[in-house]
């Protein structure tokens, strides 16, 4: 349905070449040419890579769903220190389009947190 609706889609994943897992795969594979996929590491940010930025640029609106509540969520949406080649910060997701996340979690009470346990990500103030 999404695909006939001239929707496109941006998956981007850290950890392993491929971001979709196998339940998924269908739906991803049916946007055909209107599905970029973006393997990005050491770094958390997509922001640092031109594929992303120019994707951002093209959208005034995106949707962002299906990520972890782990440093991606607060890099990629909000930034994190990570510099671009000519020593600026790479730009977080909200600064280049408007985001509606299905992430929940963002605008809760009391602390998010990670796997790890260090209590990373606090309450949203002033939403």
């Amino acid at each position: 349905m999404p695909r006939y609706q001239q929707l496109d889609v941006f998956m981007a994943e850290m950890r392993r070449a491929n971001p979709v897992c196998a339940e998924l795969q269908a739906a991803a594979n049916a946007f055909e040419g209107r599905k970029r996929d973006l393997h990005i590491t050491p770094e958390h940010m997509s922001g640092c890579s031109a594929i992303y930025r120019n994707f951002a640029a093209n959208h005034d609106h995106v949707v962002v769903m299906g990520f972890d509540a782990d440093v991606c969520v607060n890099a990629n949406l909000f930034g994190a220190p990570e510099e671009m080649p000519d020593g600026s910060f790479v730009p977080p997701l909200t600064s280049m389009t408007h985001v509606v996340t299905s992430r929940a979690l963002l605008a809760m009470q009391g602390q998010i947190f990670p796997f790890d346990n260090r209590g990373e990500y606090g309450v949203l103030n002033g939403l």
